[in-house]
């Protein structure tokens, strides 16, 4: 088992009718799994009964417009600014399986079982060499000759020696976007991305017969009017950092753990 990642969806706090009021308290149905918030004290009311997983937010300055996330879990109330979460989820890459949370079935890749909590390490022994396949986890584009810019900077306002470049592949495991080459001009973590090179095609030799491939789709932009001059010359370097994507005891395989999704960037 080489790395696990653990998504944990929050709800939303969000009323369009009282979207700028701040929040007094909040309170998780554990039986109805919801959420029930008040924008003044509740104990006002001399019928109320204060229900179970109840927490008071009058002093988190918290209102109602969508921009924060709750989540009551484990006993605990955790509570996310919108921009740390990816739509309502985080992501975190994890060293095992909560045993207070498994998994709803076991992980079985071919006749091995891990189980409802397998850890990083884990693992089996047996397998046939069937070749490598690879993830990439880190990438890195180092400015060369050029600048590297947003991609979202208009053709317009490109200037000499610019350049709005962005990298995608055409498939992946989980996120086959582009990704703008100017946000990763020092070594970025795309792990949880799912780029990979399958496993070559081996013979009975071991020798292998086609080489793996990564394919992807670049798109590139600079300024237009004869503003750079004529020639060739380098622009950007690309380093991938490539790590094995499964491990099954003396051998490798090329079991790809998900489904793949192809790249909707087609520049």
């Amino acid at each position: 088992m080489v790395d696990i990642t653990k998504i944990t969806h929050y709800a939303r706090i969000y009323d369009e009718n009282h979207s700028n009021e701040k929040l007094y308290s909040i309170a998780y149905d554990a039986a109805a799994h919801t959420y029930t918030y008040w924008y003044s004290d509740p104990s006002m009311d001399a019928d109320w009964t204060e229900p179970a997983n109840y927490l008071v937010l009058a002093d988190k300055d918290i209102n109602a417009s969508g921009e924060v996330y709750v989540i009551f879990i484990d006993g605990k109330w955790d509570i996310k600014a919108a921009g740390v979460l990816d739509g309502d989820a985080m992501r975190e890459t994890v060293t095992a399986v909560d045993a207070n949370h498994p998994l709803a079935d076991d992980l079985v890749q071919g006749e091995y079982n891990f189980g409802k909590t397998p850890a990083v390490g884990d693992a089996k022994n047996g397998g046939t060499d069937k070749g490598l396949a690879l993830k990439v986890t880190e990438l890195q584009a180092q400015p060369a000759t050029w600048k590297l810019v947003s991609v979202a900077t208009p053709a317009s306002q490109l200037k000499r020696g610019e350049l709005a470049m962005s990298l995608a592949p055409k498939s992946a495991i989980a996120d086959a976007s582009a990704i703008d080459l100017s946000t990763v001009s020092a070594t970025t973590d795309i792990t949880e991305r799912g780029w990979f090179m399958g496993a070559p095609a081996v013979n009975a030799a071991g020798d292998v017969d086609i080489p793996t491939e990564l394919p992807v789709i670049t798109y590139a932009q600079m300024a237009g009017g004869n503003v750079n001059a004529a020639g060739c010359s380098p622009v950007t370097l690309v380093t991938y950092t490539l790590t094995p994507l499964f491990e099954i005891g003396n051998g490798e395989t090329n079991t790809v753990s998900g489904s793949t999704v192809s790249s909707n960037y087609n520049n």
